[in-house]
C-alpha cells in the first residue's frame, strides 16, 4: 500500500524544513514523512508479520501493514519505539507451533496441558503448559522433526517462555552427533551456562514472558540433526526426577531452516507459514548537488551478510541501478563501514552478529562533487574519517530515482529502522539529528 503516513495519523507529517529533501521517523511511535512525501510499503499477497507493540504485547499485523516495533527499556520500564521492522522471506518449518498437544510434537517425559495461562499476544489463555513426569533421572522436553539442513550451515531456533519452573534449555544435536545445550533463566531472562556452539539471545515481553533464540551450525557428518526445548529445576541441569505439575510456559516456537539470523514470530498451524519479504521506497526528484545522509538504528538487533557485500542487509539505497549510493553492513565491529559510488564491491564473510541493547547506532554521511567524480565521508558518532578517492567518471543522473529500505536478496535484519533524513549540502551529525 501507498502511505503519505498523514492518511494514518492525521496532522503528523514533517513540515518543510529549510533544506530537508527526504525524512522518515518514528521516534515518536507512529510513521512520519515529509509533508508531501509519499513512502510504499508492501509485503507479498497473504502474507502477515509480527512484532512487538507499546505494551509489550506480540501483534499480528493485517498484511501490507507497517511493523512498528517496541524494544523494553529498563530504566523506564516501558516498551519504547523501536522503528519499522523490514525483514526478508522466512519460514517456520515447525508445525503448530503454539499447541504442543499436537502430535506433531515429541514428547519426552513431559505433559501438555493446554490454554492454561494468557499467552504473550493477548489477554486469552492461549498458551500451552509443558509438565514433567515423575520419570528419574531423565530429560524432559518437547522436539519435532526438523527440514533437510544443508551441512555446516547456521540454523535458527527460537520460542517464548514464561516462568513456573525456574529455568528452560535449548538442546541441538548436529550432523556430526554434538549435543549442545544451554541455559535460560525464565525469573529474570538472564542467559546461564552457554555451550559455546550456541549463541543465545534474550528479549523481554509483557505479563513475565521472554523471547529466546539459539543460533547454532548444522555440522557435517551422518547424524541427521534435532532441536528441542526443555525444562530445567537449575542452571546446568537437564537430567533429574520430575514433579508431576511442574514445568514452564511455552509458545511460539520457531525453526528457520539454513538461516544465520532469527526473525520475528511466524505462528503455524497444520503446515509451514511464510513471511513474505518487507518493501519499502519512495522516489526523490533531487539532482546532483551535495548532500547528506543520517541513519538512525535502535538496539537491540541482528546482522547478516553473505561473501559478497551487494547481497547483504542493505540499509539504504539511493537508487538502484549505476550510480548509486549504498550504505551496508561490513564485518568490523558491527558498523555501518562502507559507502559506494560505484560498482567496485569488497567481497568479505561473516555471519550473525549480534548489536546487544544499548544506544542507537548513528550514521552521518557526506556526498559531494557527483557531476565531477564524487566521493563520500562517514560520521559513526566520533567524527567524519576523511573523504573517500573519487569516483572514476563523472556522474550525470542517478540509475534510478527511487529510495530504498529493505532487506535486499540475501542480507536479513532483525531489528527495524527508526530514522533516514537527506538533507542538501554538506551538514554534520548535530544538525541532522536537529531536524524535527
Amino acid at each position: 500500500m501507498t502511505l503519505p503516513f498523514s492518511s494514518i495519523v492525521p496532522g503528523k507529517p514533517r513540515s518543510v524544513q529549510s533544506g530537508l529533501l527526504f525524512s522518515f521517523d518514528t521516534e515518536d511511535g507512529y510513521p512520519q514523512v515529509r509533508t508531501g512525501q509519499t513512502l510504499t510499503y508492501a509485503t507479498a499477497a497473504a502474507s502477515r508479520g509480527t512484532c512487538v507493540d507499546a505494551t509489550g504485547r506480540v501483534k499480528l499485523q493485517t498484511q501490507s501493514q507497517p511493523r512498528l516495533h517496541h524494544e523494553y527499556d529498563a530504566t523506564t520500564g516501558l516498551w519504547l519505539p523501536a522503528g519499522l521492522v523490514l525483514e526478508g522471506t522466512r519460514t517456520n518449518s515447525w508445525l503448530w507451533s503454539r499447541d504442543l498437544s499436537n502430535v506433531a510434537w515429541v514428547k519426552t517425559n513431559v505433559t501438555i496441558s493446554t490454554d492454561t495461562t494468557k499467552g504473550p499476544d493477548s489477554d486469552f489463555t492461549t498458551a500451552s503448559k509443558m509438565q514433567e513426569t515423575a520419570t528419574a533421572t531423565v530429560e524432559h522436553l518437547v522436539s519435532q522433526t526438523l527440514p533437510a539442513l544443508t551441512a555446516a550451515t547456521k540454523q535458527c531456533v527460537s520460542f517464548t517462555a514464561k516462568y513456573s519452573r525456574p529455568w528452560c534449555f535449548v538442546k541441538t544435536v548436529n550432523k556430526a552427533n554434538v549435543t549442545r545445550r544451554s541455559w535460560v533463566d525464565l525469573s529474570t531472562g538472564a542467559v546461564g551456562t552457554k555451550d559455546s556452539g550456541h549463541q543465545i539471545t534474550v528479549h523481554k515481553l509483557a505479563d513475565g514472558w521472554w523471547r529466546i533464540y539459539c543460533q547454532w551450525d548444522s555440522g557435517t557428518g551422518a547424524t541427521t540433526p534435532t532441536a528441542a526445548v526443555g525444562i530445567a529445576t537449575a542452571d546446568n541441569t537437564f537430567s533429574y526426577t520430575g514433579a508431576v505439575g511442574s514445568g514452564i510456559y511455552v509458545t511460539d516456537l520457531q525453526f528457520e531452516t539454513d538461516q544465520a539470523v532469527p526473525s520475528a514470530i511466524i505462528p503455524t498451524t497444520s503446515t509451514t507459514a511464510s513471511r513474505q519479504t518487507d518493501t519499502c521506497s519512495s522516489t526523490f526528484d533531487w539532482g546532483l548537488g551535495d548532500l547528506t545522509v543520517y541513519v538512525k538504528l535502535p538496539r537491540p538487533l541482528w546482522l547478516d551478510w553473505t561473501t559478497n557485500l551487494v547481497n547483504s542487509k542493505i540499509v539504504f539505497k539511493l537508487s538502484s541501478g549505476n550510480p548509486r549510493l549504498w550504505l551496508f553492513f561490513y564485518p568490523l565491529g558491527s558498523q555501518i563501514q562502507y559507502l559506494q559510488l560505484t560498482d567496485a564491491v569488497p567481497n568479505y564473510s561473516q555471519w550473525a552478529p549480534f548489536v546487544p541493547s544499548g544506544t542507537p547506532l548513528e550514521y552521518c554521511c557526506q556526498v559531494r562533487n557527483l557531476s565531477t567524480g564524487g566521493s563520500v565521508q562517514l560520521d559513526t558518532g566520533s567524527g567524519f574519517g576523511g573523504w573517500s578517492a573519487p569516483t572514476i567518471n563523472p556522474i550525470t543522473a542517478w540509475g534510478d530515482n527511487v529510495v530504498r529500505f529493505d532487506d535486499g536478496t540475501a542480507g536479513s535484519l532483525l531489528g527495524s529502522l527508526q530514522v533516514v533524513r537527506i538533507a542538501a549540502g554538506l551538514r554534520t551529525m548535530a544538525q541532522m539529528r536537529g531536524y524535527r
